[in-house]
């Protein structure tokens, strides 16, 4: 009899158990199960995919039996120092990218000892210079981020003695002079970037003697005109971005004879029409002056340059007048940007005729749909953003008649006005004759092409 009541209660916690297990058995990251399908070429794509360390072996167990995927996307997910270790056991991969994860220091020291990796991404994983320093001796290295996590000038100094390292990102951390100067002693370096840390002028005169640097980024420093005048100097840098600093007109003058620079920007530097003025003299072709102090008359001066593709002027005091002096720059401008001024549809009227323009921005300016109905005959355009004017339905509705272009027109007096309405079945939208700009109109930023 109590066998039988034995073998009754065991039956029954069978079945109301068999249920859990089940799910347990089913319970595979959907990423994982159809693995296949995440393989580009020679990548392994698993971004934003919620791994966890249980599904790391899995991941390795792939990477060990497709020796041909040497790029490994496992970037915004929950892995941690645990399956940064396991991770670490793979030696085929040479490029990796697991920025936003939980690795730790303890994670990022397991991971430098993949020693064929050139390349790798460990933005945001909560890393002080304890797990970084091993990564300076690595000794294959060419290019490393490291952005925001808490990396200091040790670091920095450690990395300046390794000369088979070509490039490195350290945006947002507690990088001073000491770094940078440390930085400097690496004559091997093309790009450095190196954007809201605590560098003043002293670390850039030592940067700026780099003698193959191309690419330069300084946003949000401690830097003044001195800083300028030191990077002029220089006889490499294409690519410049100082913007949130504090080099003003004369800073702007410092760049008013060079000739080297590609992409120059300058946004929120309290630079007004002198240096505007100044800057019509450069010669670089991609100039963005956002967030400044710019009216009608500095825009009257930077319409007289020449040779400029791509023109910013989000955030200045800009308004009809100045329009129509953009519209007849002598330079052939694809892109003029000038959202958060006072633009009406007078300056709109002017726009319109210039065939040149392939993107215009004019959002948070003063457009009504007598503005709209003038730019719908506006031919060239690919991108149009008109958000938050004061655009009707009827003018609303004539732009998005056009179905050559992407439209942005959120925020308007229409409605019924969808938040974003793109023609656009492509997620990039890229110019053929302009730079080497794309645009990713589903996520509304600039992308390299």
């Amino acid at each position: 009899m109590i066998n039988r009541f034995v073998c009754v209660l065991f039956f029954i916690f069978t079945i109301l158990t068999m249920p859990v297990f089940a799910n347990q058995q089913r319970h595979i990251n959907d990423c994982i199960a159809h693995i296949d399908e995440h393989v580009d070429q020679f990548s392994l794509m698993l971004q934003e995919c919620r791994l966890n360390d249980d599904d790391v072996p899995a991941v390795v167990s792939y990477l060990n039996t497709h020796a041909n995927i040497t790029w490994l996307f496992v970037s915004k997910n929950n892995i941690t120092e645990v399956g940064a270790e396991l991770l670490a056991q793979n030696r085929t991969i040479k490029a990796l990218v697991i920025n936003d994860n939980l690795i730790g220091d303890q994670g990022a020291n397991a991971l430098s000892k993949m020693n064929k990796l050139t390349y790798v991404n460990l933005a945001e994983n909560h890393l002080s210079d304890n797990g970084v320093l091993m990564w300076a001796k690595h000794p294959g290295l060419t290019e490393i981020s490291l952005e925001n996590n808490s990396i200091t000038d040790v670091s920095a100094i450690a990395f300046g003695k390794n000369n088979l390292l070509k490039g490195i990102v350290l945006d947002y951390n507690q990088i001073g002079d000491a770094g940078a100067i440390g930085l400097a002693n690496n004559q091997s370096f093309t790009y450095l970037k190196l954007d809201s840390n605590r560098i003043t002028d002293v670390g850039v005169a030592a940067i700026a003697k780099l003698p193959k640097l191309t690419t330069l980024n300084l946003r949000n420093n401690l830097l003044t005109e001195q800083s300028a005048v030191e990077l002029n100097k220089s006889k490499s840098l294409e690519f410049l971005e100082l913007d949130q600093n504090k080099l003003g007109d004369l800073g702007a003058k410092a760049f008013s004879n060079n000739t080297v620079l590609f992409y120059l920007s300058l946004g929120d530097n309290g630079i007004s029409d002198q240096g505007a003025q100044f800057l019509s003299q450069i010669s670089a072709r991609y100039l963005k002056l956002a967030n400044n102090n710019i009216t009608d008359q500095g825009a009257k001066y930077l319409a007289n340059k020449s040779w400029l593709s791509n023109l910013n002027l989000d955030g200045n005091h800009i308004g009809d007048e100045g329009a129509t002096a953009l519209a007849h720059t002598k330079s052939r401008l694809y892109e003029l940007n000038l959202s958060h001024n006072q633009i009406t549809d007078q300056g709109v009227i002017a726009l319109a005729t210039n065939q040149n323009f392939l993107w215009l921005f004019l959002s948070h300016n003063q457009l009504t749909d007598a503005g709209a109905f003038v730019l719908v005959t506006a031919t060239s355009l690919t991108l149009l953003d008109v958000s938050y004017n004061h655009i009707g339905l009827a003018g609303l509705q004539a732009l998005r008649s056009n179905e050559k272009w992407a439209l942005y027109d959120e925020g308007n007096d229409g409605r019924e006005a969808k938040t974003k309405y793109l023609h656009s079945q492509s997620s990039e939208l890229c110019e053929r004759q302009a730079s080497f700009w794309c645009y990713d109109v589903l996520n509304k930023k600039r992308v390299m092409s």
